[in-house]
């Protein structure tokens, strides 16, 4: 790290994800080391319980071996729009903590933020009072619902979309990459899951096609980098694109 930043291991963490992604580059590595083995074995075992027990049931001690790292995804920066309430523009639908966008984080997700926003937001959203519930889904979800047609391998698209997302919407993009992924994308949400979609495994892909379109037609129309949004095609910021982007369903094709 000291090769890529003044600050080391104590770089934002889109700092240390791009190093590693540039090291694993130019190295043809699978994956770098974190190395506890200058800290006394028993403060890391006091410090680090889940991570050490994590990497116990792969055979690897934290005190003792150096423990192997790749970039992945932590979290969500945005999400859901919601009111400062936790309110979203669906009526009696509330969101909190991760899964929501309630303007507290920028193009980094700060971990000091998150616990005080699931209590100020979580709070929020179960002190709020429904009014006149409505069927669920609504009307505006329910026209979008398909109907009997052409069926598809569930477990085999979940697995070329994850492929996909991390080659073109992972450490940094380019827009050609990002154009493929918007048309591939529309392609993919043409078909119909017939009755598969009424399923759970449905749902989440259709809710993981949805979202991936959504990062990807943002990410293609934010011509600048900035956070963890990294355009090699446009390296550095532009002040006209300090504001956050909002994507409604009506800009995707699903």
């Amino acid at each position: 790290m000291p090769r890529y930043s003044e600050k080391a291991e104590l770089s934002p963490r889109d700092v240390v994800s791009q190093s590693i992604f540039k090291e694993l580059n130019a190295t043809g590595d699978t994956c770098v080391y974190l190395d506890l083995r200058h800290m006394d074995p028993q403060l890391v075992s006091k410090r680090f319980p889940t991570i050490g027990s994590v990497c116990s049931d792969y055979g690897i001690d934290i005190r003792r071996d150096p423990i192997p790292v790749r970039p992945a995804v932590h979290y969500m920066m945005g999400g859901v729009a919601t009111d400062h309430d936790a309110a979203t523009t669906i009526k009696n639908l509330y969101a909190a903590g991760e899964v929501a966008f309630t303007g507290v984080h920028g193009a980094n997700r700060l971990a000091s933020n998150s616990l005080l926003e699931g209590l100020v937001f979580g709070h929020r959203a179960g002190s709020a009072e429904p009014e006149n519930p409505g069927p669920f889904p609504p009307e505006s979800l329910r026209k979008r619902l398909p109907s009997k047609g052409a069926r598809l391998d569930i477990e085999d698209l979940s697995r070329s979309l994850k492929a996909l997302t991390w080659r073109n919407l992972g450490v940094f993009r380019n827009a050609i990459r990002l154009s493929e992924t918007v048309e591939t994308l529309k392609a993919w949400s043409r078909y119909v899951l017939a009755e598969q979609f009424h399923m759970r495994p449905g749902f989440e892909v259709q809710n993981m096609l949805t979202t991936a379109q959504a990062i990807a037609v943002s990410a293609l129309a934010r011509t600048e980098s900035r956070g963890a949004h990294q355009r090699v095609d446009f390296p550095a910021q532009d002040p006209m694109w300090a504001t956050h982007s909002i994507v409604s369903i009506k800009d995707l094709d699903v």
